[in-house]
C-alpha cells in the first residue's frame, strides 16, 4: 500500500513540475509603448485671442507586443512635468487612442496579439495665458511622462515612458491674433 501511495505522489509531483516548466516556457506578453519613437508631430489647431492662446498638437508612436502571449493595454495617461514659472499660466490636456479603433479620444482597453504592432495616436491641447510667441520664447518643448497599464499572463503593471513634444512647430503670427486651422 505504501508503495502505491509513494508511486502516485511521485507521479503527481512529476506532473506538477512538468506543468510548471511548460507554463514558464509559454512566456508572457511584453507590451512596450515607444514614446521615444514618437513621430509626425503636427499642429492641428491654433487660436489666439485677447490674453489667451490655444494650440492642439498631435503625433503617433508605436505600441509593440514583443512577448509570446497576447496582452492587454487597459489605460494610457499623460502627465506633464511643470519645472518653471510659466506653468502657472499653462493648462495641458493630453489624450491618447489606438489608431483605427475609435474616433473619439476615449482609450478603450484592447487586446494586443503576440508579436503585433499598433500605432497609438497622441494629442495635447495647450491653453496659455499669453501669446503663442511668448510661449515659444519661454519653452522649447513640453516634457510628459506617459503611463500605461498592461496585463498579460502575469500581474497587472503600470509602465512609463518619457515624451518630448516640440513647441517650435507652433506657428507664430506677426499681426493681430485670430483663429487658424
Amino acid at each position: 500500500m505504501e508503495e502505491i501511495l509513494a508511486g502516485i505522489s511521485g507521479v503527481v509531483l512529476t506532473a506538477v513540475a512538468a506543468l510548471g516548466v511548460f507554463l514558464r516556457r509559454q512566456g508572457d506578453a511584453r507590451l512596450i509603448l515607444h514614446t521615444n519613437r514618437a513621430t509626425g508631430f503636427r499642429v492641428d489647431k491654433v487660436e489666439e485671442g485677447e490674453g489667451e492662446s490655444r494650440v492642439e498638437i498631435s503625433w503617433r508612436m508605436p505600441l509593440i507586443n514583443y512577448g509570446r502571449q497576447n496582452g492587454m493595454v487597459l489605460e494610457v495617461l499623460g502627465q506633464v512635468e511643470y519645472p518653471g514659472e510659466i506653468y502657472s499660466r499653462l493648462e495641458v490636456l493630453p489624450r491618447f487612442r489606438l489608431q483605427g479603433l475609435r474616433r473619439d479620444w476615449y482609450w478603450e482597453a484592447v487586446i494586443i496579439k503576440k508579436r503585433a504592432r499598433h500605432v497609438v495616436e497622441g494629442s495635447v491641447v495647450i491653453r496659455f495665458q499669453g501669446s503663442l510667441a511668448e510661449l515659444r520664447e519661454q519653452l522649447d518643448r513640453l516634457k510628459m511622462v506617459v503611463y500605461y497599464k498592461v496585463i498579460g499572463r502575469g500581474k497587472m503593471a503600470w509602465r512609463t515612458g518619457d515624451l518630448r513634444i516640440p513647441l517650435a512647430i507652433i506657428p507664430v503670427s506677426q499681426g493681430e491674433g485670430g483663429k487658424r486651422e
